[in-house]
């Protein structure tokens, strides 16, 4: 799988640059291919006035178009991402990220700017046609540290969401390419995380689940079902796990709403809800 490094800081070294320069070296331990792309390295006139058959940029746009993810890291400058990467993705056409998987790291000088991903850069990936815009990653200064001698040096804390980033990723572009193959495909151990997270907001479809549960469990991979949020998916969850006869870990918004119930079914399936939540363990068929 290609993956495409996508700078947007219009300066050279920066926090942010170094932060996906680090994402990248750690996907390809993982076994997965990726370029570098600096918006900072195209034509700044082409940009401005949106030459649109400039070669440089058409170049661009051709490697992103081969790109199975990308991976776009910007600075935040008064809660919005950088003016060149937006000069950038004006330039992509409507599906400019169609079929495509993003992951967007961002870094700004406080916490007080960690929501300018969320709210200022994934409405326009997503309205770009992305398949799916992963958890965002947002590091302040004093998070990320660089030394000639050291080199990266990240807080834990930000260390742990980045590494948790980066497994998420390599998970679903295992997933895509299993899915071009037409079935599950053997992954390296080196490959195999030790979490597979899967956000159920998109439908949960029963055949494509139970393989990835039944994979996973050879591996044995855990896999997470994200943002249970309605009883129609811990419906689905239910089902699933029935058929599968394996337990089904999940977490939500569900778990915290009062008298959350779902109709029984036999034979059961115990669906439990990961110990971060305070509800208690609960069953359900």
């Amino acid at each position: 799988m290609n993956v495409l490094l996508l700078a947007g800081s219009p300066s050279i070294p920066s926090r942010s640059t170094r932060l996906l320069h680090h994402v990248g070296e750690r996907l390809a331990v993982l076994g997965h291919r990726s370029s570098k792309l600096h918006v900072l390295d195209l034509p700044a006139q082409a940009l401005l006035h949106a030459e649109f058959n400039n070669a440089d940029i058409k170049e661009a746009k051709e490697r992103l178009q081969l790109a199975d993810a990308v991976v776009v890291a910007t600075p935040v400058y008064k809660a919005a991402y950088s003016g060149i990467l937006k000069a950038f993705l004006d330039l992509l056409p409507q599906d400019g990220l169609a079929g495509k998987l993003v992951l967007p790291l961002a870094t700004g000088g406080s916490q007080s700017h960690m929501l300018a991903l969320d709210y200022a850069l994934r409405p326009v990936l997503l309205a770009l046609g992305a398949k799916h815009v992963l958890p965002s990653i947002y590091a302040t200064e004093s998070q990320i540290d660089w030394s000639a001698d050291n080199g990266l040096i990240l807080d834990a804390g930000i260390a742990q969401r980045v590494s948790d980033g980066i497994a998420n990723l390599s998970a679903n572009l295992v997933a895509m390419r299993t899915a071009r193959a037409g079935d599950f495909m053997p992954v390296p151990f080196s490959q195999v995380p030790e979490v597979v997270k899967v956000d159920t907001r998109q439908t949960v479809h029963d055949g494509p689940a139970l393989r990835l549960l039944e994979k996973c469990a050879e591996q044995n991979v855990r896999v997470i079902f994200k943002r249970v949020e309605n009883a129609e998916t811990l419906d689905a969850l239910s089902r699933i796990g029935a058929v599968s006869g394996r337990v089904i870990h999940a977490q939500g918004f569900l778990w915290d709403l009062p008298n959350a119930s779902i109709a029984p079914r036999k034979p059961q399936a115990q669906i439990l809800p990961l110990q971060t939540v305070s509800a208690p363990f609960a069953k359900a068929g």
